[in-house]
Order: structure tokens, then sequence, then C-alpha cells
């Protein structure tokens, strides 16, 4: 029987049931009162310990807390890895893709940080070309200097749905993971941007322009505005092989759309329990399948008919029941230059705990495919 499902919350209710009725009606009834009584204390317990294992049990199939019993008692198989697509990304790092960041310059003298010395800045700001205005969180390096020469790489990190910028940092376990495979000299030392990605507050609009011009224009913001605004601010590389992003779940699939969409801008994606089509909510749909703006938008379809030249590490678990089976289509269809690296959990669920751990092995990962992030 699946720890996940409807079967098990049934199974137990029928326990719970069955254990009820023998409280109600008082059987087994011993001959002697002691035994009794005892008797009696046993099934109240049994069936209160059973009422908090379907709550539990309920739960567990809502959030995902565990996957599968391996997952719960800590029996899983160790995980694999799978390559697709192939390595030409490399090659292709210099080939003019477009525009980019070629065109901007860092100021001479940055703007002041909100909290000098600090190594996370929090910011509010407007893009001036989507219009889009949230929060921005910015992890800087351990002894990063903004009067000093050097020039950082940068890793765009999205959070998952609902969530805020502070919720990627803390579900990932930043900046203490990063700081760790820096001082592993895993991979160089980085800055990391977290912008809001539910423009306005809450709305799930999937990382995506609304069409025609409406409806809130988040795409651009975080293609756009964000990596100009972090080149007017920061003292960062401009080439691609400098630039990666970043997100879990909802920000998974935003990792993996910015990247693929904007291969001028990103060398790289990392992405953690995605997936590789659009997927409203009922509330909110502006792109309807089919659509052009939908048929631009499906990354698996990308991978096959016109694969950019760019380095992907995508993380799935076989018992994840929706970044699974669309990271499995992924795999199938990508082709090069696209090059795609997948580690594959053999159970573990659509859990963000997962994640921490790898960090490293994905740092590392980074280092050996970007030029701009070897440490």
């Amino acid at each position: 029987m699946s720890l996940l499902g409807w079967l098990l919350p049934v199974a137990l209710s029928a326990v719970a049931l069955v254990l009820f009725v023998l409280v109600v009606v008082g059987r087994p009834r011993p001959a002697r009162p002691g035994p009794a009584l005892v008797a009696r204390i046993g099934e109240v317990l049994a069936l209160n310990v059973v009422v908090v294992l379907i709550a539990a049990s309920i739960l567990n199939d809502q959030y995902v807390f565990y996957s599968s019993w391996s997952d719960l008692f800590g029996t899983t198989a160790p995980p694999g890895t799978q390559v697709a697509g192939g390595t030409a990304h490399a090659a292709a790092l210099k080939t003019p893709l477009g525009v980019g960041l070629a065109d901007l310059r860092t100021p001479a003298v940055l703007p002041a940080l909100p909290s000098p010395g600090a190594q996370v800045q929090t910011y509010h700001l407007t893009g001036p070309m989507s219009g889009v205005s949230g929060t921005v969180i910015v992890v800087l390096p351990p002894g990063y200097n903004p009067a000093s020469p050097k020039l950082y790489p940068v890793i765009e990190t999205f959070h998952g749905y609902p969530g805020i910028p502070l919720s990627a940092m803390h579900g990932l376990n930043l900046p203490s993971s990063i700081d760790a495979a820096y001082r592993q000299h895993l991979v160089a030392p980085s800055i990391l941007v977290l912008p809001q990605t539910d423009n306005p507050n809450r709305l799930d609009t999937e990382c995506m322009n609304g069409p025609g011009g409406s409806g809130p224009q988040v795409e651009t913001w975080l293609a756009r505005d964000i990596p100009t605004w972090v080149v007017h601010h920061f003292r960062v590389a401009r080439d691609r092989s400098s630039w990666a992003t970043m997100g879990y779940s909802l920000g998974g699939w935003c990792s993996a759309m910015i990247g693929m969409r904007h291969p001028d801008i990103f060398g790289a994606s990392i992405v953690f329990m995605g997936y590789f089509r659009p997927e409203f909510a009922k509330s909110y749909n502006p792109v309807l399948p089919g659509s052009p703006d939908w048929v631009s938008h499906d990354l698996t379809a990308m991978a096959s008919s016109a694969p950019p030249p760019i380095a992907m590490w995508v993380m799935t678990a076989k018992d994840d029941k929706h970044a699974y089976p669309a990271t499995e289509a992924f795999l199938a269809a990508a082709k090069p230059p696209l090059s795609v690296t997948a580690y594959i959990l053999a159970s573990g669920g659509h859990r963000v705990g997962e994640i921490p751990p790898l960090i490293p092995r994905v740092m590392s990962w980074l280092s050996s495919s970007l030029p701009g992030f070897h440490a």
C-alpha cells in the first residue's frame, strides 16, 4: 500500500471505525474488572493513535513530507545520473546569440548598499521595461567589495509557489550551503539574486508575460529588468558564461524557461523538481494551450526542435508524480547543442528538504560547465 493516495487514509479509517465500535459496545468483555479496564484503556488509546495517523496520512498526501515507506524509514535506494542532449554548449558559449548584456556598462561608482557590510541585501524595485514591481534579495559572496574591480558571476534564483524570495533562500539553505561550496573551492564565489516571481503578489503567472502586452510582464521583469539592474548595481561579469538560473518547483520551471528562452544572457539553468510546460491555475490562465504563446513556451518541444546552446542540471525523484514524468519527457526530447545532466533520486517526492544536500554537487557541476564559475 502506497504512503500517498486515498487508500491509506481509507484503510486507517476502517480500522478506526472498528475500534470505535469496540469502545462503544465494550468488546471484548473479560470476566474480571481489572483486565476489562485495561482492555478499554487499550482500545481508547489505539483509537486515538489511529485517528492521529489518519490526519498525518492526509497531510502527508497533500504536502508530501514523505513520498514512500522507504523514504519514511530511510531505506531509499542510491540515486542515478542521466545525460541527454550533448556537450556542444561549451563551444557555443561565445557565439553571439543576441544583444545580451554586452551593451551595458557598470558605473564607476556603484549605488550604496542598503545594508553596508551585510551579506544579504533587500531591495524593492520597479522594472523600467516591464513595469513590474517586487522584492529582490541579493546574497553577496564573502569578501565582496563594491570598490574592488573584481567581477563576479551571477545565479538568478527563483522561489516556488506560493512563496517569496526568502522562502527560496531558506528552502535551499542559502547562504550557508553556497558558502560551504565556496570554502571547498567547488565553485567561484558568486552573487545570488532572488527576485519575486508572483507579481502582483500571490498571482501565479508561471513567470510569463501576459499576451499582447496585457497583464503583468513577468518574463521581461526576470529576464531583462533584473539582469540589467544587477549590472548597474554590482561588480558582475556580463558574458553568458558567467550567468545561470536556479529554482525549485515552480521556480524550477521559471529557471528552465528563462534560461532556455534567453540564452543570450544565461549559459546554464539548474532545475530542482521543476517541469517544462506552463501550468496555470484556473484563476489566472492568460495563455491557452495550443496558442502561439503556449507553443513558444513548450520547453520539451523546444529541446527537440530548436535546442538552445545552454547547459542544464535537472533533479527529480521517481516518486515525484508531478516533476518526474515531465523530466523524463524532457530528457527524451533533448538534442545538442542543449546539454542536460539529470540527477534522479529513487525516492524523495516533491520535498524541498531533498535539495540542500545536493548543493555541493550542483555547484561543482556549474563550475565545470561554465568558465565564469570555475573555482
